[in-house]
């Protein structure tokens, strides 16, 4: 019962985030849902959401480690790559949390929490479970979704056009969600148990947690169902009663995400999900049975001296009679000198998971050439057609400042918060927000380009559902007067300079601002002409005039950003 209500929840959740990140491009009423991106442990951190981190936490007291297994969006779909598995499949086994392990994850965690401090964004987003799960929403599958939605006419022609997005960052989101269901495919939650720094915090408070998995020492036929279905290799039931054994628990707290697995494989009602409590310690006497199990090769000294305890007649044959339960469990059951084996046919199972597991590498490299193809097919160059009818395409124009979303105070703010999760790229109405193709520190951040729209002054689309804070709600009239960048004149590509008898007036018509007047100058062969004019005090950086630019390739007027995020001193007209 209560695995089925957990899958029922995760489902629930991980649909929720499928409809956000793909279809909040054409239906922005559902901007409700990014609900669901706020309550994630990364960005509530960022945001100093400090109800979501005191429900969080005491969620994770309580119940332990329940967010990984239905509310973090990656662990979800880790569970959804290790069901691709073969029937005849290698059971998990327990994975010894060591001295050096736990250095490893707690120097990962402290990384992480480090580089927010010290304002890294790359490392922050890179390690976020929930940024690395909604990278792969908006930068590998939307491209594609964009397109058939266009394509069929289920939406207008402009929601074609995506944002373009870099193949830098196209290519690490899909190297990081491949990577990870590979090795969810081979070891389930392997990387939740070692690397995943929000497991690693979530791990050290669930260790306390009130509720948990508990199990009954008496009923306990150590069969190692438990352990062969726990996909966070947290089980133990192989202990023995000496002292070193005497004070650790058969389940590791810090590692348990309550999947409910192991409920469901005991055959012998051993394990409840409950108050904890200590847990009896196994005796001697429970460690074998006459009719005993075999368990795996790391516990071969323990099957010796429980035959030797049974041969003396000490052991668990003077306590239990033989149980014709273990035939109907499939479990392994040694008879007399006959032996059925456990993994049976796991030899021949190994093959069919090398298939699948190639399967799984091909599908995700087909996945990455896909939204490598859409993406060429939806951030191709803006084109604007001529009177000859010839098409005349537009660069992406060159700055020494990029142009970032507005946030809070300043870039600097911006980039310490943002996990690059794509959400505020994918609402924004005009596609101006994009992901750079250049492989910098600054890869997973958003940007702005013009070449494809202009940011509508009362727009504040991308404020209202970024989860993290870094770019902060703006009323409508408080984001028309927020400065962002300024607007810069190369006269050099202006048309009325290059191109005699020409007297083009678009940017100063269209600037929403009145930022832009035009003023008498001369050409090189000595001829006037009218050359657009930037009032610094009243522009904002709103790109219009660079988005209407008649200048080809380069627009002759685009926007510079702004280190510090202003408040303008007029208002839009």
């Amino acid at each position: 019962m209560l695995k089925k209500l957990r899958i029922t929840i995760a489902t629930l959740v991980f649909v929720a985030f499928i409809v956000l990140f793909l279809g909040i491009r054409f239906f922005p009423d559902i901007a409700w849902l990014s609900f669901i991106s706020e309550i994630q442990l990364a960005p509530a951190i960022a945001s100093i959401n400090v109800v979501a981190l005191v429900i969080l936490c005491v969620v994770t007291l309580l119940f332990g480690r329940i967010y990984c297994s239905i509310l973090c969006p990656l662990g979800i779909f880790q569970d959804m790559a290790s069901r691709l598995k073969p029937r005849k499949k290698k059971p998990y086994r327990y994975w010894r949390n060591g001295h050096t392990m736990r250095f490893i994850k707690l120097g990962i965690a402290l990384t992480w929490l480090a580089s927010f401090i010290l304002g890294i964004g790359a490392i922050w987003g890179a390690l976020d479970p929930y940024a690395i799960f909604s990278r792969m929403l908006a930068h590998n599958i939307a491209p594609g979704f964009d397109k058939h939605m266009g394509a069929t006419g289920a939406v207008p022609d402009v929601a074609l056009w995506s944002q373009g997005l870099g193949i830098a960052s196209i290519a690490f989101a899909a190297v990081s969600i491949i990577a990870i269901a590979v090795v969810a495919f081979f070891t389930g939650r392997g990387y939740c148990t070692t690397v995943c720094p929000v497991g690693t915090i979530l791990g050290y408070i669930g260790k306390y947690s009130l509720f948990g998995i508990r199990i009954d020492a008496q009923k306990c036929r150590h069969c190692k169902c438990c352990e062969r279905r726990c996909k966070s290799h947290c089980l133990d039931v192989a202990k023995r009663a000496d002292e070193e054994a005497a004070s650790k628990d058969m389940v590791d707290r810090s590692r348990c995400i309550a999947c409910m697995n192991c409920l469901e494989s005991c055959k012998f009602g051993a394990l409840r999900y409950g108050l904890r409590a200590k847990v009896k310690e196994i005796t001697p006497e429970k460690n074998c049975i006459k009719d005993c199990i075999i368990v795996d090769s790391r516990s071969t000294d323990e099957n010796e001296k429980g035959k030797e305890d049974c041969t003396a007649g000490t052991g668990c044959n003077a306590v239990d009679p033989p149980i014709p339960a273990l035939e109907s469990a499939n479990l392994p059951i040694e008879k007399g000198t006959e032996t059925a084996s456990l993994d049976g046919d796991i030899d021949k199972g190994i093959d069919d998971e090398k298939r699948v597991a190639f399967k799984t590498i091909v599908a995700g490299a087909m996945v990455m050439g896909a939204s490598l193809y859409a993406n060429a097919g939806l951030a191709a160059p803006s084109k604007k057609r001529s009177d000859k009818g010839k098409i005349a395409r537009k660069d992406l124009t060159p700055r020494e400042h990029a142009v970032f979303p507005p946030s809070s105070d300043s870039v600097r703010d911006l980039i310490k918060r943002c996990t690059g999760c794509g959400l505020c790229a994918r609402i924004c109405p005009n596609h101006v927000i994009y992901f750079p193709m250049t492989a910098n520190v600054h890869v997973l951040q958003p940007r702005m380009r013009f070449d494809y729209g202009a940011c509508r002054p009362s727009c504040n689309a991308c404020t209202r559902v970024c989860p993290t804070g870094a770019l902060r709600e703006l009323a409508p009239s408080e984001k028309a007067n927020h400065r962002i960048g300024r607007a810069v004149v190369d006269r050099s590509l202006c048309v009325n300079y290059t191109t005699p008898s020409t007297q083009c007036r678009a940017c100063g018509r269209m600037c929403p601002y009145g930022a832009i007047t035009h003023t008498e100058s001369t050409r090189a062969n000595g001829k006037p002409c009218m050359i657009p004019t930037v009032d610094p005090n009243k522009c904002v950086g709103c790109g219009t005039c660079e988005y209407v630019c008649a200048a080809r390739p380069i627009a002759a007027i685009h926007v510079e950003g702004e280190a510090a995020h202003q408040r303008s001193q007029v208002q839009s007209v």
